[in-house]
């Protein structure tokens, strides 16, 4: 008899353990907050004002990033890469437009930022992203692509009245937009 509960008490322990190894740890993802800041079709690669020399650049949106806040129980430095972002299409990700190394060195352009655990970056700059298509005055939904590691990343738009689209966008236009 004592034999047998001595077999059903270590058959319950086997199973409350196994059930509890199966079971991953809950954490806060890291945020990314964010504001739309404008959206346009073109790009005057001059800059000149009455003499414009304007590329086709399809629609892009340009978003502001305010902070990336890394909970303390993440566990893990987050490394921020433009690159990682985009609206519909991976391909199409942050900076990928021809006329992005024309802006490449400016202060307001966000670049890699690394976050560690419980800490939070504050005004990171401005990413500019393809929409796939001519750019109104919508607002778009930025995603975060985790493919490539395995970050877990909560994207938090800041809403807005309406977005600001001045058509055609030069560099003093982004720099005028993407200031904190």
């Amino acid at each position: 008899m004592n034999k047998r509960i001595t077999i059903a008490v270590l058959v319950a322990a086997w199973v409350l353990l196994s059930l509890g190894c199966n079971n991953k740890p809950v954490f806060t993802p890291v945020s990314i907050n964010y504001v739309q800041r404008m959206n346009f079709n073109q790009w005057d690669s001059a800059g000149q004002p009455g003499n414009p020399t304007t590329t086709s650049a399809a629609g892009v949106t340009v978003i502001y990033i305010k902070s990336i806040q890394n909970p303390a129980d993440s566990g893990k430095t987050y490394v921020f890469k433009p690159a990682k972002l985009y609206i519909d299409n991976t391909s199409q990700f942050a900076w990928s437009m021809s006329w992005g190394p024309q802006v490449k060195d400016e202060p307001w352009r966000a670049g890699e930022v690394t976050v560690a655990p419980g800490q939070t970056a504050n005004n990171v700059g401005c990413v500019a992203l393809p929409t796939g298509g001519q750019a109104g005055n919508e607002e778009y939904i930025v995603k975060h692509n985790s493919s490539t590691d395995s970050d877990s990343v909560l994207m938090v738009p800041e809403k807005q009245a309406q977005v600001f689209n001045p058509g055609v966008a030069s560099k003093k236009t982004l720099q005028e937009r993407c200031q904190p």
